[in-house]
């Protein structure tokens, strides 16, 4: 079958041709945009979970924060337990020496061993609690952190 012709004036050719080239560029620009819009959404994604990831940390912070502080006070109380301790029991000067005996009698001077011992005693008994106490912290810690998982 032969093709079948048809007259047109070349001012309608060339709009038609225009009009062609128009819709191509649109729809460059279309695809463009359809892709600057995923680009936008996937961005989006990244920065919510930049988001959340940025929450945790600072929940993980504060808790370290938090723990150093208790940290910093029990070690402050051993400390001056220590050092109250050490300091009744031991001379300034040398604190290997043991204090030097006065004329006292024996009794005077059992009695005397026998209230720093009880001092050392509830010292010690001070220090157990805040073991303790950092003891049943740390387990509850690590049961939160197992039950929701990693704090």
């Amino acid at each position: 079958m032969p093709e079948e012709y048809e007259l047109l004036p070349v001012s309608t050719l060339e709009e038609l041709k225009k009009e062609v080239e128009e819709l191509k560029k649109v729809k460059k620009t279309v695809s463009s945009t359809a892709e600057l819009v995923d680009s936008l959404k996937e961005l989006a994604d990244y920065v919510d979970k930049l988001i959340v990831i940025d929450a945790d940390l600072h929940s993980r912070i504060t808790d370290l924060m938090i723990k150093i502080t208790d940290l910093t006070k029990e070690m402050k109380i051993v400390s001056d337990l220590l050092r109250k301790g050490l300091g009744e029991t031991r001379t300034e000067t040398n604190p290997i020496e043991p204090k030097p005996r006065t004329s006292t009698s024996p009794v005077d001077e059992i009695r005397k061993l026998r209230e720093e011992n009880e001092k050392l005693l509830k010292q010690l008994s001070e220090l157990e609690k805040v073991y303790r106490e950092r003891e049943t912290k740390e387990m509850l810690r690590k049961a939160l952190e197992k039950h929701y998982g990693g704090i």
